[in-house]
């Protein structure tokens, strides 16, 4: 994702080891949501180390400017960024108008990575457990772009089944399919990689569908790789489930978040440039796209599997009670 320059300006100001890592994340291309967050809470620990604010309240100011530089730049088209860091925002500006050391902002800063990674994992591992539970007696398993969250369920299946078959479209916008055949590589699956136009073709031989969330609503709907809603009509025509697999911070409350800028799709027009002269070939797409509720079967998540009229009111209901 390109910084713009206003964000670039605002990265400087921190010390180096953070700017390395969000320079990282910023050239990364498409990584999942749910690694970026971690490789945020991160950022956060390595400020806690690194800083030279001479009082709390000065540390607090600046992890305040780090998650804002989060908030506006991943954060501007997903709530997960927003959601996981609620919390710690709310607790710095208070640490920032009180007479607070910096050990104790700190201390804070680093307490919160730990618990960040602590919950993350405890959700993936619940998210693992549904999914297994769900899919058990699975044979193959289309998966449609790549999802550190969806590999957590395809990795407990793996264990107990030795001949699990992952059926890889390529997912041509994002290149998702190559990270998929590298992870399933590692767990030793048998793996059969199609050409996006070959859903229709593969989609009969799959036993489920597994998909990853970038962000759902209130009426069971969610947001993903473009690709995913053509993957659901075509499950839905098949009569092959069809499974969103997420953890429940992804859930959108009405927070307000930018469109993601169009790409542009160019690949088979190299070597034909004098094709785009002029304006009368467009080669812009949406990176995501919206699924409705009515095409999923059901959402995997750490309180188990929900159905889409279910899953939004259970994220609320786990806010609540925070």
């Amino acid at each position: 994702m390109e910084t713009p320059p206003d964000d670039n300006r605002q990265l400087s100001s921190f010390p180096q080891p953070v700017r390395q890592l969000m320079e990282v994340i910023d050239s990364s291309g498409p990584l999942g949501t749910s690694a970026v967050i971690g490789m945020y809470g991160r950022a956060l620990e390595m400020l806690a180390v690194e800083s030279t604010a001479r009082s709390g309240g000065d540390l607090a100011g600046q992890a305040l400017n780090l998650i804002s530089y989060f908030l506006k730049t991943r954060g501007r088209f997903t709530v997960a960024v927003v959601n996981s860091f609620a919390a710690l925002r709310s607790q710095l500006d208070e640490m920032r108008t009180s007479d607070r050391s910096v050990e104790e902002v700190s201390l804070a800063l680093r307490d919160f990575r730990r618990r960040l990674a602590s919950d993350r994992q405890g959700r993936m591992d619940a998210i693992a457990a549904a999914g297994a539970n769900q899919l058990s007696g699975a044979d193959s398993l289309l998966l449609y772009d790549y999802s550190s969250t969806v590999f957590k369920v395809v990795a407990a299946l793996a264990k107990e089944n030795g001949n699990l078959q992952l059926v890889v479209p390529e997912s041509r916008t994002c290149d998702g399919g190559l990270p998929i055949l590298r992870h399933g590589k590692e767990l030793t699956c048998r793996q059969w990689l199609v050409p996006d136009a070959a859903l229709a073709f593969a989609m009969p031989k799959c036993d489920a569908v597994l998909v990853g969330v970038e962000t759902f609503f209130r009426d069971g709907s969610f947001t993903n790789t473009v690709g995913s809603l053509t993957t659901a009509v075509v499950a839905k025509h098949f009569a092959v489930p069809f499974f969103a697999v997420t953890d429940l911070s992804k859930a959108d409350h009405g927070q307000r978040r930018d469109a993601q800028p169009e790409r542009t799709f160019c690949e088979p027009l190299a070597g034909h440039s004098e094709l785009l002269d002029g304006d009368r070939i467009g080669t812009t797409y949406p990176p995501l796209e919206k699924t409705p509720g009515k095409l999923v079967t059901a959402y995997i998540t750490e309180k188990g599997v929900l159905r889409p009229e279910r899953v939004w009111s259970t994220a609320l209901t786990e806010v609540e009670g925070e």
